[in-house]
């Protein structure tokens, strides 16, 4: 157990270097990236401003709409990693090595989806403590904060891998990607309250962390054991989902012969 966890790691290092090489080979497109957020942003910001779009935050004001944009980045980026990368791999023509190698393409992927979290995550606090900053938003920061946020990403990685399986089995699937992202932006938009409806949106996939956050973070509460228990639950059970499903399309693919067709 020892030696496969020291593997994962060491694979984990990989990806994480092999993202640092290309980000510093291809520094415009980083920072061009980078800036797109921040434009983006402001764009909402002015919007709500002029039209109704406040229902597109976590809450009122500008702390509500940056908790919403900062969560929808970090969302969308785990629904959609999985996906691109099998894409791009098919169109370099390294996706059937990387399947028949070792230590196999869902560890591979999975450390992959570590590794973007270990990098990604950073860069966007930064750039939503920059944000917040130019803003003057104002939050109710704790380290209380990271177990909903890791909870997000590990449900959203979940659906990534979902739709990385049915990239490997159909092979575009931009538009299922882009419906996954609407179905996040419905989410982030979906402030229901009433008997019985907490219980609801416990079994979906995100919704417990958006709402933890919410109120850790413009509220001031804190979490107490049993919504620990049901983020923790929910982010590890739509990510074994997910990933099962991944591994049950490899073998599908492999029995068909379907890798050489990408």
């Amino acid at each position: 157990m020892r030696d496969v966890a020291a593997q994962f790691a060491r694979l984990v290092g990989l990806e994480l270097r092999r993202s640092w090489i290309l980000t510093t080979r291809y520094r415009v497109d980083s920072a061009l990236s980078v800036g797109l957020l921040v434009l983006l942003f402001y764009g909402l910001l002015f919007g709500t401003r002029s039209a109704a779009l406040g229902t597109y935050a976590l809450g009122s004001g500008n702390e509500g709409l940056l908790l919403g944009f900062s969560c929808w980045v970090l969302a969308t980026g785990g629904v959609s990693h999985v996906a691109h990368d099998i894409e791009e791999e098919a169109k370099t023509g390294t996706l059937e090595p990387l399947f028949l190698g070792v230590p196999g393409p869902g560890t591979v992927f999975m450390a992959r989806n570590v590794a973007a979290m270990l990098a990604g995550v950073p860069v966007l606090l930064l750039v939503a403590t920059a944000l917040a900053l130019a803003t003057r938003s104002v939050f109710h920061v704790c380290a209380a904060a990271l177990l909903p946020l890791l909870s997000l990403d590990m449900a959203a990685s979940g659906i990534g891998f979902a739709l990385g399986a049915l990239a490997i089995l159909v092979k575009r699937v931009r538009i299922p990607v882009v419906l996954a992202q609407l179905v996040v932006v419905g989410m982030l938009v979906s402030h229901i309250e009433g008997p019985g409806v907490q219980q609801l949106l416990a079994w979906l996939p995100i919704a417990p962390a958006l709402h933890a956050l919410r109120r850790l973070l413009l509220s001031g509460a804190s979490l107490t054991p049993g919504t620990c228990v049901l983020l923790v639950a929910n982010g590890m059970a739509w990510l074994a989902i997910g990933f099962g499903l991944f591994q049950l399309s490899i073998r599908r693919a492999r029995a068909l012969g379907l890798l050489a067709q990408h």
